[in-house]
């Protein structure tokens, strides 16, 4: 997750920091689950590095929740999702009932910038060459695609191609596949087996309702009723079932055969 998407409980300041030799936490400090994830996701290792370890510890990590752990006092944890390369955070927060919940993407310690309005507007010179591949098959396509708009390294040809770097283009090979085949920031949290239910009810952070952990507050932020109002449209569009202010109401079941309910607009 970007960070205008997100609103983390530290400062976002700490990635620069970490990335400077700022963080005091090195892989010798993990455990050998987690320090040999870290050293496989460059993500996770940023993202551990930018906590704030002397006020809230090192996480531990578990490969899998179980009941029992309803009745840990200190909750900082980090675990796996049905997707390989996100994480989740279960965030300790003293000053209230509920902790935060922080899905850890390939996304979250990368500044894109202007990057990825870039990238779409190369993309539609591939809209029609995708649109040809069978849907199981388009995730590879879009990664293809986006292998020909960027480059990792400026040279005398460039042809108009996008230069970032390798991590750059790991963030946008999975927000570019999370957005278009995905359900965009809710993407991660449909990915996280142990999630009953999730809201929004307006400009705020998004909430969940765990299986171990019940009610948290998630890093997923709207900043604007326009971000969230797009947000709500291109969801509607990607179900299939498009709500506008004529048809605010929706309620349909998405791809992975959960229920989802949506009430458009600010009038309602």
């Amino acid at each position: 997750m970007a960070f205008e998407e997100s609103m983390l409980p530290f400062p976002k300041e700490n990635f620069e920091k970490a990335r400077q030799g700022g963080s005091i936490l090195r892989l010798e400090h993990l455990s050998p689950m987690l320090r040999e994830l870290a050293v496989a996701k460059t993500h996770l290792w940023e993202y551990l590095q930018a906590l704030p370890v002397e006020e809230i510890g090192v996480p531990t990590y578990y490969p899998k929740l179980t009941r029992k752990m309803k009745k840990m006092r200190v909750r900082n944890l980090i675990y796996p999702t049905g997707n390989e390369d996100v994480f989740i955070h279960i965030y300790p927060d003293a000053k209230s009932e509920r902790d935060y919940y922080i899905p850890i993407e390939p996304t979250l310690p990368v500044y894109l910038n202007g990057t990825v309005a870039k990238v779409e507007s190369k993309l539609l010179e591939f809209a029609e060459e995708i649109g040809k591949v069978p849907e199981e098959e388009r995730g590879e396509a879009f990664t293809n695609s986006l292998d020909k708009i960027c480059v990792t390294t400026a040279g005398p040809r460039m042809n108009g191609k996008i230069v970032v770097d390798e991590r750059e283009l790991t963030a946008l090979k999975y927000v570019t596949i999370r957005n278009k085949i995905g359900l965009g920031v809710l993407q991660p949290l449909l990915a996280d087996p142990y999630i009953e239910d999730i809201s929004c009810s307006g400009l705020g952070r998004m909430f969940v309702e765990h299986k171990i952990f019940k009610s948290l507050k998630s890093s997923v932020f709207f900043h604007t009723h326009e971000d969230l109002d797009d947000f709500v449209v291109q969801m509607g569009e990607r179900i299939k079932r498009p709500v506008t202010l004529r048809n605010p109401i929706v309620d349909a079941t998405l791809p992975d055969g959960s229920r989802i309910n949506i009430v458009y607009g600010r009038d309602i």
